[in-house]
Order: structure tokens, then C-alpha cells, then sequence
């Protein structure tokens, strides 16, 4: 049965690895995030695999391929959101680690902008909305789903907590 369900499934370019294939079944070939999730692991392809290629640099051809995927999904999908949700919506769609963005990115010639004061506000209110949205989710959860130290998420969160109160105290 699964041999029958693995001939059917689209080829796969066994260099691009994990992220490339997974860009080519959703770009190029229309499959949902979920389904080429699917097909990739049904044909073995890990989305680990491209984390030590891009690390240790060992084959310089397949993670210049990788650099350039990264690089196009960080354009593509970090376009309108602040700094720290950029490496979380990357490391979502492509199933790769942080550090090996950064690392990417940095063998494409980019680096990952750094948080200006003015970012830093924007950054603090996304942060509250998140967490006001996922009331269940720790302050450790919340910092690794948005890359942001758990520090800073627990001291933005308990400022607005405090000013919450003060205001209802002041208003009644």
C-alpha cells in the first residue's frame, strides 16, 4: 500500500534537501505546508537535514542552495513584521533552527537587522497581544515562539500587568 502511495507522489530533488523540496512542493507544485510535510516525510527527507549541511558548511554548493532558500523565505515572509517575529516565521515555515538562519544568512552576505528603540515599542505591543491571545502559554513558550529572551517577555508582560491595575485603580 505505501509503495503504491510513494509512486504516486511527485519526484523530489534529492540536493535541495528538506527546505528546498518543501519550497518546491508548495511554490512550485500548489501542495498545502501540511501535505508537503507529509510527501517529504513519506519519502525519508528529514527537516533536520539541513541544519548540519548549513552549519558545518561541509558541501559549499548545497548550502549555498540553502542560504539562498532561506534568504528568499526571510524577504518573503518577514516583510511588514517586527524583528523578533521574523526568525520565528521563517524557522515555522521551513523547520530549520534560529541559529541556522542566522548562519544562512550570513553565507547568503545578510545580516539580520538589529532592533532599533524605535522597533523596540512596536516589538513590546506584539508581544502583549501575543500573550493576551495565548493566555495558557508561559513566558518561556512565548519567548522561544517569538525569539525574544524569556527575561524580556516576563518584564514587558508584568509592566502592562501593573499598568492594567494601576488604571483600574485609578478609575474606580
Amino acid at each position: 500500500m505505501q509503495a503504491q502511495l510513494l509512486d504516486q507522489l511527485p519526484p523530489l530533488i534529492e540536493s535541495l534537501g528538506y527546505p528546498g523540496n518543501f519550497r518546491y512542493l508548495t511554490v512550485s507544485l500548489g501542495f498545502s505546508d501540511a501535505e508537503a510535510q507529509q510527501i517529504l516525510q513519506l519519502r525519508g527527507i528529514s527537516p533536520n537535514l539541513a541544519d548540519p549541511v548549513i552549519r558545518s558548511g561541509s558541501n559549499p554548493d548545497t548550502a549555498e542552495k540553502y542560504s539562498k532558500i532561506v534568504e528568499h523565505y526571510w524577504d518573503t515572509y518577514t516583510e511588514g513584521t517586527p524583528h523578533y517575529l521574523h526568525f520565528a516565521a521563517v524557522s515555522d515555515r521551513l523547520h530549520i533552527s534560529k541559529k541556522v538562519i542566522r548562519q544562512a544568512l550570513k553565507r547568503a552576505g545578510r545580516q539580520p537587522s538589529q532592533v532599533r528603540q524605535q522597533q523596540r515599542e512596536e516589538c513590546r505591543q506584539w508581544v502583549i497581544e501575543f500573550a493576551r491571545d495565548h493566555k495558557n502559554w508561559s513566558y518561556q513558550a512565548i519567548a522561544q515562539k517569538l525569539d525574544i529572551s524569556t527575561k524580556t517577555v516576563s518584564e514587558w508582560i508584568r509592566e502592562y500587568r501593573k499598568a492594567a491595575q494601576k488604571e483600574v485603580r485609578t478609575c474606580v
